[in-house]
């Protein structure tokens, strides 16, 4: 029913991997989660990510050279083996345990659309080597459904939050 890919590069990624597929798991749905390591660069991420693997019906691809964000979602694209696919941003978590359900529940209301759930940033500021990816996700990434909503354009797009 439901395959997630998740496109990384250089990032821990199972923290992710792990609640989701609790979530998932309580859903009793059909599903995988395809995580694309970009060519990681970082040995002891790359040994973290590996913990992945350890998890039914959870896949880590790694890439052999560097292809770039564009090809490595293509490539996960290519990869996915059920109708209906979710893309998450590695650095991203779920800010409630019924992310999936909440999913899984509009995939069940409406024929066949894209959907789009909010984005929200710790609070905390990261270190330096992560503080331009989250004052960009801050600021353009992390907009509330009521402003989001003003700016819909005649696509059809639901809002899952």
């Amino acid at each position: 029913m439901l395959s997630i890919l998740i496109p990384s590069f250089n990032y821990n990624t199972f923290p992710l991997i792990q609640e989701l597929h609790h979530q998932l798991v309580d859903e009793k749905i059909a599903f995988e989660i395809i995580v694309g390591d970009d060519s990681s660069t970082d040995v002891e991420i790359s040994i973290l990510n590996q913990q992945i693997t350890s998890l039914s019906h959870c896949i880590l691809q790694v890439n052999d050279v560097n292809l770039g964000r564009g090809a490595n979602r293509n490539a996960l694209c290519k990869k996915a083996n059920y109708p209906w696919i979710l893309f998450l941003d590695c650095d991203t978590i779920p800010t409630t345990s019924a992310f999936i359900k909440n999913y899984i529940d509009c995939i069940q209301r409406n024929d066949g659309a894209v959907f789009f759930g909010g984005i929200a940033y710790t609070k905390a500021r990261p270190e330096k080597d992560e503080l331009l990816r989250w004052i960009y996700g801050r600021t353009r990434e992390a907009i509330p459904v009521h402003k989001r909503r003003k700016k819909a354009t005649r696509q059809r797009l639901y809002l899952i939050f």
